[in-house]
């Protein structure tokens, strides 16, 4: 049964949808947005993979924008679409400019455009699908061509395509992430970029250009594909940063994700937002919390532990 429009004659507010693999830097680029838009009446969906959402806590909202989180599992699989769709529908009345959906790093969207018709009907057309923004890490986008299949399908499903990243790898390497792109999206607008920034028409220009009922990915689908296993890492004690810094590079190149929080000496709170070969991690202010817990991707679960002497 349709949910009943509040103001029936009101514009549909215009949905965007944010994909992108394991640290391609989709919550870097949400706060960029959100930044540009500060004036703007904004909804925010956040969808993670994980049982503990930390991008949430490191989006930057102002003002009377809304935000949601949507936990363990992706807003693409029939689990979780429901709740998705829900979700958005109680957004309907709220007179937002937009609403941004940062899908899971591990998100397929091959059943978007079904998710997108419940919508419209439950809805009566309160929402205007602006199109699929794929987010892709210069860094390890080739080689994630290679073997995981999510990468292929966030970038065949979207409309404007930015290669993030631009200043960690050389001009060969970008060249080679064009090539590979346009071999399985080509029509999609390719921009390049570094700390996820771009102008912001962009958004105002995006079009969905992709007819998602006919996207096809046979040919492009990897025999051999990698599904990252996601799990939590979780102990009490608190230990010195040294230690911290010591630990992520040692296990840089065998995840593609960890994030999380952990307990510093000192009474100190460290924010961890590490990628493959990329290890980043900040003091935060303001930050109580009783266990460390980081939440991990990697390709095998045995390859990662914390040392025993921190539990």
């Amino acid at each position: 049964m349709p949910v009943k429009k509040i103001n029936p004659n009101s514009k549909p507010i215009p949905l965007i949808i944010i994909t992108g693999f394991l640290g391609s830097g989709k919550t870097t680029f949400l706060n960029n947005i959100l930044n540009s838009l500060r004036l703007k009446k904004i909804g925010l969906i956040i969808n993670e993979f994980g049982e503990i959402n930390v991008d949430a806590e490191l989006i930057n909202m102002e003002g009377d924008s809304e935000i949601s989180e949507i936990n363990n599992g992706s807003i693409f699989c029939s689990c979780l679409s429901g709740s998705f769709i829900n979700t958005l529908a109680k957004y309907q009345d709220l007179d937002l400019d937009y609403i941004f959906v940062e899908s899971s790093g591990m998100s397929r969207p091959i059943s978007l455009d079904k998710i997108l018709d419940s919508l419209n009907t439950l809805t009566e057309q309160s929402f205007n699908y602006s199109g699929m923004i794929c987010i892709v890490d210069a860094l390890n986008i080739n080689n994630l061509l290679k073997s995981v299949n999510s990468v292929k399908e966030q970038i065949a499903y979207s409309d404007l395509i930015l290669i993030n990243k631009t200043d960690l790898v050389d001009a060969k390497d970008i060249e080679n992430a064009v090539v590979n792109i346009k071999m399985i999206n080509e029509h999609a607008k390719i921009v390049e970029t570094s700390f996820a920034k771009i102008d912001i028409n962009l958004l105002e220009n995006l079009s969905n250009i992709n007819d998602l009922k006919s996207v096809r990915l046979d040919d492009n689908l990897s025999s051999e594909n990698i599904i990252p296993e996601n799990f939590l890492l979780k102990f009490e004690k608190e230990i010195k940063e040294q230690e911290l810094e010591f630990f992520l590079n040692q296990i840089k190149n065998n995840i593609y994700r960890i994030k999380g929080f952990v307990k510093i000496k000192g009474g100190k709170t460290a924010l961890v937002n590490s990628s493959r070969k990329e290890v980043e991690w900040s003091l935060v202010d303001n930050k109580e919390i009783k266990d460390s817990k980081l939440v991990v991707f990697a390709e095998n679960k045995a390859d990662i532990s914390v040392p025993s002497s921190w539990k």
